[in-house]
Parts: C-alpha cells; sequence; structure tokens
C-alpha cells in the first residue's frame, strides 16, 4: 500500500493516488524551494524501511505448526508451551531472502525522486517574481529615479508592484506531483509581502519629494506674507521700498509658484492611494492649507498695492 501511494502511476480510472505528504513552497532568500526538499522525505522514507526491516529481527520466526513460546503464552497462559523441534530463527531471516520483499523496499528508496524533476518545473512558474527577492530596492530606485521619470510614470511603477498581488492571487492554492502535494498558500504569502514592501519604498522616496517641495512653497509663501506685513511708517522709505520690492517679487514669481501647486496636489493624490496614512497632522494642515494660504496672500499684496 505504502509503495502504490508513493509510486506515480495513475489509478485504474485514471485519477492519481492520493496524496501522501503535504509539502509548502517557500522562499530561502536565493528562490523557490521545497519546505521539506525531496531529499529530506526520501530520507524520511528510506528510514522508516529500514526501521521496519530493523523490527523484523526482533521477531520471532515460527510455522504453521510451532507458535513461539512467547505468544503461546500470551493466547493461553493456563497451558506449558509447546516447543518446537528447531530454532525458526526471526522473521528477517525470511524477509532478507524474499526478492519481492527487496524489490519493494528499492523502489521505495526512490519512490520520490522522480517527482524531482516535475517539481522543478513547477518552480519555474514562479520566476517572472524572481526579481522581488534577488534585486535590490534602494539600487533599482537609483536606476528609476536616474531615467527622470514623470509623476505619471513613478504612479505606473507603483501600480506595477500591485500588479504582483493579481498574479498571485491566480495561483494554484494546490498542485499535486506524484506522492507530494505542494501548497502555495504561504509563498504568495511571502510574495505579497515583497511586492508590498517594494511599493512603500518607492512610495517612501516620493513622499520625501513631496513633502520637501510643500515645505519649501509653505516656506515662501509664509515669508512673503511676513515681508508684505511690514509695518511702513510715515517717511520711512526704506521700509516702504522693501514692501514694493515684495509686490514686485510676488508678481514676477506667481505663475512660477502656481505651477508648483499641480505636482505637489498630483504627488499627495498618489500618495493617498499607495501609501495612505503615512501622513502626521502637521503636515496635513500644511497640505490642507496650502492653497488657501496663497490666495490670501495674492488678496494680501493687493490691498497693500491700494494702500501705498
Amino acid at each position: 500500500r505504502v509503495k502504490d501511494r508513493l509510486s506515480a502511476r495513475l489509478l485504474p480510472d485514471g485519477s492519481a493516488p492520493p496524496s501522501f505528504f503535504e509539502v509548502d513552497l517557500q522562499l530561502n532568500g536565493l528562490g523557490v524551494c521545497l519546505h521539506p526538499s525531496i531529499d529530506d522525505i526520501q530520507n524520511a522514507i528510506n528510514g522508516g524501511a529500514v526501521a521496519v526491516l530493523k523490527c523484523s529481527k526482533m521477531i520471532e520466526a515460527w510455522d504453521t505448526v510451532t507458535i513461539p513460546r512467547n505468544v503461546q503464552l500470551l493466547l493461553n497462559p493456563n497451558l506449558p508451551p509447546v516447543r518446537g523441534t528447531g530454532s525458526q530463527g526471526t522473521f528477517y531471516d525470511r524477509v532478507a531472502q524474499d526478492r519481492e520483499i527487496l524489490k519493494v523496499v528499492l523502489l521505495l528508496t526512490g519512490s520520490i525522486q522522480s517527482a524531482r524533476n516535475e517539481c522543478d518545473r513547477f518552480l519555474e512558474h514562479f520566476s517572472p517574481w524572481r526579481w522581488l527577492w534577488s534585486d535590490d530596492i534602494n539600487e533599482e530606485y537609483k536606476s528609476f529615479l536616474a531615467s527622470e521619470p514623470t509623476l505619471d510614470e513613478f504612479e505606473s511603477k507603483l501600480r506595477s508592484f500591485g500588479k504582483v498581488d493579481a498574479g498571485v492571487d491566480e495561483l494554484e492554492p494546490r498542485r499535486q506531483i506524484s506522492a507530494l502535494m505542494l501548497q502555495t498558500g504561504g509563498l504568495a504569502q511571502n510574495l505579497k509581502e515583497l511586492a508590498n514592501k517594494w511599493r512603500e519604498s518607492f512610495a517612501r522616496e516620493l513622499h520625501n519629494q513631496a513633502f520637501q517641495r510643500l515645505e519649501a512653497l509653505s516656506e515662501i509663501i509664509k515669508r512673503t506674507m511676513k515681508k508684505l506685513n511690514r509695518e511702513v511708517a510715515d517717511g520711512d522709505i526704506d521700509a516702504l521700498g522693501h514692501v514694493m520690492q515684495t509686490l514686485q517679487e510676488v508678481r514676477e514669481r506667481q505663475g512660477e509658484i502656481e505651477l508648483e501647486f499641480e505636482p505637489i496636489t498630483q504627488m499627495y493624490a498618489i500618495l493617498d492611494t499607495y501609501l495612505p496614512n503615512i501622513l502626521d497632522k502637521e503636515e496635513q494642515d500644511a497640505r490642507s492649507m496650502l492653497q488657501s494660504n496663497w490666495i490670501r496672500l495674492l488678496a494680501e499684496s493687493e490691498t497693500r498695492q491700494e494702500e501705498l
């Protein structure tokens, strides 16, 4: 029965025999592997076969006439044991000379090896995701940044990491190969975690850029507003000249500054999708107040222009 279960032969109805071992697919840092490995499984089978043979050394052999003394005592302790005409040895002596049993033992010792090549072919299904564990995230980001990507290209890159989840979800949850039932659930979860790590790493870099630009623009608006609100006393030529220069700067840089709003807005919209809940309250407030602060600055500059 064990030999039949471990063999790769189909049943009379054309179906595969039930699997004998459940094997998890895992990442070992170099690639996808079986856990336990085929060698481990084969060693366990070999050890089991050897253990059964060794057990037969401890069992006294008997024929159809003579039953071993200890068995007779168990069956009927009140009757004296009947002694045989001669020593029958142990069952191991008979097993070791039985060609059919030896043939089965030899088949068992190589029963799983036949599945090795098919398992290797199945593991190739995961090669499209090899970059998840073999490539360096920081180096890949530097290479990506060197191409001077647009925000649309950045979003497309983040979206590609999300497509990994969809591809992994299409994997078979299990695949039977010979006597092995390969379970892909744990591996699928590992692949999703790696894809999420890539997505978060790239998104955090985008967040750094967005925050720097938001902070720089907010500081410009704050500093300019402070300059505009400088008090100009009667006869204070220096203060008047300072405010007038600031008004001129606002007019000259208005178009340049307003061009900064769109990329910042787009960056944070991307982050809302791919890295939500990363903003603290201070940054969230600065983001929400950026447009209104700029509008207030323009209104203040018009007011000051009329006053002066």
